[in-house]
């Protein structure tokens, strides 16, 4: 039995994900078995240790439901007011805002402009929160993570990387 899935999808590049549940390769769709074999025991030994410190540590998204709706109750408070914040100050435009209950990934930008944002930001302080709406308002112009987008980020917030290192980016 195969350690890993492996997920295929129109993507260039292949990338190792370790989460609760195990092992995925994400790769393209031309991406061999035996391409993600090799691929998986290249980094066999970073895949061990990511594993060991789930297995460490409490699931940090298990909470009970009334801290859950407080945490949403305060995101829906926070973070639509800093998007239109952000959005005035550097000309973004957007259609809307969600606060959904994603776990894994802080936020998203879709190609009509709503822009999406985990309750479970509302862990972590300002400064990520404030990081993860710029780099999602910044996707309204830029719709992928090349070059062009990190600077633009950057220009706007040069500190982003050190605001985002605490959620694990």
């Amino acid at each position: 039995m195969k350690e890993y899935s492996i997920i295929r999808s129109s993507r260039r590049t292949v990338c190792v994900e370790v989460n609760r549940t195990g092992v995925i390769i994400r790769g393209p769709f031309n991406l061999t078995d035996n391409e993600a074999e090799r691929i998986y025991r290249s980094r066999e030994e970073w895949i061990i240790k990511t594993k060991e410190k789930f297995s460490a540590r409490r699931d940090p998204f298990e909470m009970s439901n009334s801290e859950k709706e407080q945490l949403r109750r305060l995101a829906k408070e926070y973070i639509p007011s800093r998007v239109t914040e952000y959005a005035n100050r550097f000309g973004f435009e957007y259609t809307k805002v969600r606060i959904g209950s994603a776990k894994t990934r802080w936020g998203s930008c879709s190609a009509k402009g709503t822009l999406s944002f985990s309750l479970y930001l509302m862990r972590y302080p300002v400064e990520c929160i404030d990081a993860v709406i710029l780099h999602e308002l910044v996707h309204t112009r830029q719709r992928n993570h090349k070059a062009g987008f990190y600077n633009e980020l950057l220009r706007l917030m040069p500190d982003y990387y050190e605001r985002v290192k605490v959620l694990g980016k």
